[in-house]
């Protein structure tokens, strides 16, 4: 589409896709997921200031979730409570106690961000709503924001409408 006067464009089209690889730690538990997200972002600036984002992704992803169970440590003490182990003794008990769970998730996400440009500043509104990957629609993810963005940079003169140019086709 065209572009308003400070050089941003009336409408887009943001597409996006790539893998986010996250480790989770958490006491007793260490979730490793490799989600390959899959989006889309749809920018329209009906005025040369104002910028409403709608967007929404999906997220399948493969889980490893790893257990450290506590309880499955046994280790019975001769008649002194002293306890010698050696190196391949606790690799046994550890392996005993730690499980391994293979699995796969998919999340959601969709979004509406709202920019309103002031000059160098602009004030950005967002919210959301998503899944936690669960399957379970009764456990959504509510999610609202607001912030002050500084611009440091301009926007390329080769973008902006011609103004004024008489060399200019």
């Amino acid at each position: 589409g065209g572009r308003s006067d400070q050089g941003v464009p009336l409408v887009g089209l943001a597409p996006y896709f790539g893998p986010v690889p996250t480790v989770l730690v958490g006491g007793s538990q260490v979730l490793a997921t490799l989600p390959l997200v899959a989006g889309i972002g749809v920018p329209w600036s009906p005025l040369g200031w104002l910028t409403v984002a709608a967007s929404g992704e999906v997220a399948p992803a493969i889980d490893i979730d790893t257990v450290f169970k506590a309880s499955q440590i046994e280790i019975e003490a001769g008649e002194t409570d002293y306890v010698d182990l050696d190196e391949e003794e606790v690799a046994d008990l550890v392996a005993d106690a730690v499980e391994l769970e293979l699995g796969f998730s998919a999340a959601w996400r969709a979004g509406l961000n709202v920019e309103a440009r002031l000059g160098r500043a602009a004030l950005d509104l967002r919210g959301g709503v998503g899944s936690l990957g669960s399957g379970d629609a009764s456990q959504l993810v509510w999610s609202a924001g607001a912030g002050l963005v500084m611009q440091w940079d301009r926007v390329v003169p080769a973008v902006l409408p011609n103004q004024g140019c008489r060399m200019c086709p």
